[in-house]
């Protein structure tokens, strides 16, 4: 009986490692293969439709997931709330990962896709130094450019200059509508 369980929970286990491991798989290739991006429009899908999903389904198996992961019944009421307020945060921080690189790539893999053709000038450029932190070594730019009519924030690894043109073919997802442009 007890060998069974340790069977079990060691699946688990391997489940959950192979789960986090496609996450970050996904990340790395995601962050990889794009160079120009919409990213002001990925976090508010994010943020405003995704997140609040992840949180409310975190909250309904939170009180079974920790008692899985902590499984003292004799602990006091703030080691209950210290080990559920960890679990929270930690799922809630990989599913957002997760949900912001989904939305990036439903964006290029689904609905109709549009190519357009930037020839405009560079309103504005704030670059992005990487820190200690960072997975990339070198920094990264947000431009400001005019697209049909509205000024968008686009995300890139090259670098520009206010003033420059920006010449570009740059897709129009079709699933979320976000601008963007693969190597």
């Amino acid at each position: 009986m007890i060998s069974h369980i340790r069977r079990l929970k060691r699946k688990q286990g391997i489940l959950i490692a192979v789960i986090i491991g496609l996450i970050i798989a996904q990340f790395f290739l995601v962050h990889s293969t794009y160079i120009t991006l919409e990213v002001g429009k990925v976090f508010k899908w994010t943020f405003f439709y995704i997140s609040p999903i992840i949180l409310l389904g975190t909250l309904a198996f939170l009180k079974r997931l920790r008692r899985k992961l902590f499984p003292d019944p004799h602990e006091s009421r703030w080691v209950n709330f210290k080990n559920s307020a960890a679990v929270l945060i930690s799922i809630m921080m990989i599913l957002s990962v997760f949900g912001f690189d989904t939305i990036i790539q439903t964006n290029d893999w689904f609905g109709s896709e549009e190519s357009y053709h930037f020839h405009t000038e560079i309103k504005g450029v704030e670059e992005k130094e990487p820190t200690r932190r960072s997975f990339y070594s070198s920094p990264t730019y947000d431009i400001i450019v005019s697209y049909r009519g509205k000024l968008v924030q686009l995300n890139c690894k090259r670098k520009y200059y206010s003033g420059q043109m920006f010449v570009e073919n740059v897709n129009v997802g079709g699933a979320w509508g976000i601008l963007f442009s693969k190597e």
